[in-house]
This record gives structure tokens, C-alpha cells and sequence, in this order.
């Protein structure tokens, strides 16, 4: 059994201040731009991004932590929004929650595994084209070397839009139980 923990201190998401509202893409993904223990002094002629640092301190917390310990960067996203979105806000939450979102749909609109709308294929878009410039050299942010997408629809769409073609020649890839 495995137990996992958010280790405060890294990103904005996990700081109980931050705004519901925060919007990543103006914040380097979240991540806090802070001194990492892992940098030389004196500091680097050719300083490192943020990423990069950060990155060069994960690489070092094994042989720092407890055994048995081991840290993972994960980066999570939520599905773009899909049309049981657009069907909870017209109801509300009470009347989606009570009666509305046991149903297939509502005769104009099926939300059993909703499809994006279009609101939600550009949000993805969007997602990936920053996620583009997050990876370029000059952010340095790390590449995923896996990804857990849920075989929902709306998850599948949103992980193929934002992620092009990255993700699909992974094991896994469109059709498989990932």
C-alpha cells in the first residue's frame, strides 16, 4: 500500500491562499520561485530556470529521505468543460446533485460520458499550447515520462487536445485502459 502526500512549499496549488480562481499559465505551472537546497555556491554562471532547479533538487531527495520514501512530480488536470458542466450550471448544483445527474440527458443534451464543448476543446487547446512554451528550453519544465488519463470521454478528448501528440504514441495510448 502506498500512501501519498502534497509536500507543501513547491507550488501555489497546495497553498491554502491561493485563489480557487489561480490561472497556472501566468504562474510558471504554480511553481514557486524560491532557492532550492541543491544550489552551488557560488551560484552558477549559467543560472537555471526555476524548473531546473527544482528538478535538480528532486533528483536529489533519495538519497536524502527515510528508506522506503520516494517523491514523484506529478502534474494534474481536470477535464476541459464538457456538457454535464453546461447541464449542472442551468439546473444547479442542488437540482443536478438531487435528480439531473443520474440521468443520461435531458432530450437536447447527453451527459452520461460528455463529450467537451467547444468552450472546453479550446480550454485544452489552450492547456497545450502553454504546456508547448512551458517545455520549450527556455522554462525548462520536464516532460511527463507516463500518463493516467480516465477512459471518459471528455478526459480522453482533453488529454489528446492538450497534449497532441506526445501522449498518444505512449503505451496506452488512445484506446487503451489507461
Amino acid at each position: 500500500m502506498f500512501t501519498y502526500q502534497i509536500v507543501p512549499g513547491y507550488f501555489l496549488q497546495s497553498d491554502p491562499a491561493t485563489q480557487p480562481h489561480f490561472d497556472y499559465t501566468t504562474h510558471n505551472f504554480g511553481l514557486i520561485n524560491r532557492p532550492y537546497p541543491s544550489e552551488g555556491n557560488p551560484p552558477d554562471p549559467n543560472p537555471l530556470t526555476q524548473w531546473q532547479h527544482s528538478t535538480t533538487f528532486l533528483r536529489t531527495l533519495p538519497s536524502t529521505s527515510p528508506p522506503g520514501t520516494s517523491h514523484k512530480l506529478f502534474y494534474l488536470a481536470r477535464h476541459g468543460q464538457g456538457y454535464h458542466n453546461v447541464a449542472e450550471a442551468f439546473y444547479g448544483k442542488e437540482a443536478w446533485d438531487a435528480h439531473w445527474s443520474a440521468l443520461e440527458g435531458n432530450g437536447t443534451m447527453t451527459w452520461d460520458d460528455a463529450l467537451l464543448t467547444g468552450l472546453g476543446e479550446e480550454q485544452a487547446r489552450e492547456a497545450g499550447r502553454f504546456l508547448e512554451r512551458q517545455f520549450g528550453s527556455g522554462v525548462g519544465m520536464p516532460v511527463p515520462g507516463g500518463w493516467v488519463v480516465s477512459p471518459l470521454r471528455r478526459c480522453l478528448e482533453t488529454a489528446g487536445l492538450t497534449w497532441g501528440g506526445a501522449w498518444v504514441g505512449w503505451v496506452g495510448g488512445w484506446g487503451g485502459g489507461v
